[in-house]
């Protein structure tokens, strides 16, 4: 019983609307920088954060991402595979996540026992209006399957904002599930909650950016984070590291980006309070 506390404790037990889709890791590259990502978003996982980065990728990109949970022993883990795409004077994404877990074993309280995930079917543009303003949206289509509410689906919109200030910072805006998305359970409709995000990324110089986010939602504390970025050899080599704080909880995290001839490597260590370490595993394609 200790470990589906445990993972109850990850998963959240307050409610569904409570407990899905809430982000728990956006990818390794935004989740290594304590999910302050939203005025960055430099990377196929930052869409997730703030679809109006997308702008600053390769004319064409693919990306997986694998966070796996260790030492729960359900194969709980964290699954990403997109796609981006030039249209005109558009960019495109099309992705795919999925976060989930197998509950079935001996000695779990019957309530629990089953599948649990979370699917996201997203669909993401964005576009430059200047060299300092880009905007982006995200159109989702939301699976959810839990052993006490059984599956249900909903669509969700995300907008995203950013706007380079000077040469050195970058403002972000994000709103998520902006239309609160619901999901019809036997007894209810339950929304999920709106989440408004703010950032602001600092590049003092080179390849050193220094980003700051608040986040808040309906139902928990405002969240803090704060995250570091450092390139070298002309960001073949990029070092991560951020915090990200909630409440009484404080989760950090590091990790490292390696940059080969049209690949890209990504790599995350994420520490949650009363769970094992996580690692995150990306890799990317570009044209």
């Amino acid at each position: 019983m200790r470990r589906i506390g445990r993972i109850l404790l990850l998963l959240g037990s307050l409610g569904l609307s409570q407990a899905a889709f809430e982000n728990l890791t956006a990818g390794p590259a935004a989740d290594a920088l304590g999910g302050a990502y939203t005025a960055l978003a430099s990377t196929p996982d930052g869409l997730y954060l703030n679809p109006a980065g997308l702008v600053h990728l390769a004319p064409q990109a693919y990306a997986a991402y694998l966070l796996p949970f260790g030492g729960l022993g359900v194969g709980l883990s964290n699954l990403q595979a997109s796609v981006v795409f030039p249209v005109r004077d558009y960019t495109l994404a099309l992705s795919l996540k999925r976060f989930g877990a197998s509950l079935n074993a001996e000695g779990y309280d019957t309530a629990y026992t089953g599948t649990y995930a979370e699917a996201a079917w997203t669909l993401s543009v964005a576009r430059a209006l200047s060299e300092r303003i880009a905007l982006g949206l995200n159109l989702h289509y939301l699976q959810f399957q839990e052993p006490r509410f059984g599956n249900a689906g909903a669509l969700g919109l995300d907008l995203g904002l950013q706007v380079s200030l000077y040469r050195r910072w970058r403002f972000g805006l994000a709103a998520l599930n902006l239309n609160r998305p619901a999901f019809q359970t036997e007894t209810e409709a339950e929304k999920l909650p709106s989440t408004l995000a703010v950032g602001v990324a600092y590049r003092p110089f080179g390849s050193v950016v220094t980003l700051l986010e608040v986040k808040k939602d309906q139902f928990h504390p405002a969240t803090v984070a704060l995250g570091q970025q450092v390139g070298f050899w002309q960001d073949r080599l990029v070092l991560r590291g951020g915090v990200e704080h909630q409440g009484e909880n404080t989760f950090p995290s590091l990790g490292f980006g390696l940059r080969l001839p049209h690949l890209t490597v990504d790599y995350l260590a994420r520490f949650t309070p009363g769970l094992p370490m996580t690692h995150g595993f990306g890799l990317s394609y570009r044209r």
